[in-house]
């Protein structure tokens, strides 16, 4: 039976798609992909369409779980979509679609704050939740299903574009932010100091991080790097006051980040005075 607002509000998928094609251009295509196929099934309600939907949304989630996860390789998720359209004759559908969907949460926990990650879970359950067989055993019309079910459509197409907008600080943009900030405040010997311990000392070894996911074993391993490795203490005391002052700098401007590197940074740094 045709369903006029699920087939319409896929359009959400397709706008969206070309909105986050700029940033993931794997993720753009396969969301204007899903609109499609989407759109397909619910207009015409044929099993070629179902499969193809069926076969978008494990393309969607695992590009997204490729695209969280911070790797650039496409070519897994794309084997793996192909694998989970074969597990679909053997499984049920809405088993391998949680699997992936605990997969992608997974994926999020890694560089994603909470708050986001439990819109975007949201948003996801409550359009893998309009798929479940119980649904239509509900005493609602029928009109009242398919605007759920498009309603679920807008919320999913949100997510995705949550999952893509959200783009973590990395050390790198800290320590440009601080430069462009803080540094001109401070005379010219302290802040040539600060850009050679940013740039020959921090930068290489933690640029690519993202701030949240610096841990103490980080700050721990890159100090102690220098102090035992190359024997410079004093190089090793002007790491951890810089770093210190550059946390403080990320808590000044709202940049979360992972306060056991800072109890890390403060602790070598007393364990330091203490011993000279």
């Amino acid at each position: 039976m045709f369903e006029p607002i699920s087939t319409i509000s896929n359009l959400a998928f397709i706008i969206f798609g070309f909105v986050v094609f700029k940033r993931s251009k794997y993720v753009g295509v396969v969301t204007i992909s899903l609109g499609i196929a989407s759109g397909g099934w619910h207009w015409a309600m044929q099993p070629f369409w179902h499969t193809f939907d069926l076969g978008m949304i494990y393309f969607m989630l695992l590009s997204l779980v490729n695209f969280a996860a911070g790797s650039k390789y496409t070519l897994p998720a794309f084997l793996a979509s192909i694998g989970m359209i074969g597990m679909h004759f053997i499984l049920p559908s809405n088993l391998i679609i949680s699997v992936i969907a605990f997969s992608l949460l997974f994926a999020l926990i890694r560089h994603y704050p909470v708050s986001r990650i439990l819109i975007i879970v949201g948003c996801f359950a409550l359009w893998i939740s309009t798929n479940i067989p119980y649904l239509h055993e509900w005493n609602l019309p029928f009109w009242s299903r398919d605007a759920l079910h498009g309603i679920s459509h807008f919320f999913a197409a949100i997510g995705i574009y949550k999952v893509i907008s959200y783009k973590p600080t990395t050390f790198f943009e800290l320590t440009n932010a601080f430069k462009t900030i803080r540094l001109p405040s401070l005379n010219e010997a302290t802040r040539t100091e600060f850009e050679q311990v940013i740039d020959l000392e921090l930068n290489p070894v933690l640029g690519d991080q993202v701030v949240d996911g610096i841990k103490q074993q980080d700050i721990s391993q890159l100090v102690n790097d220098i102090s035992n490795n190359r024997e410079n203490m004093t190089m090793a005391d002007g790491v951890r006051t810089k770093l210190h002052q550059i946390f403080e700098f990320a808590s000044g401007r709202g940049i979360k980040h992972n306060l056991a590197a800072e109890v890390a940074i403060n602790t070598d740094r007393k364990n330091s005075m203490a011993a000279a």
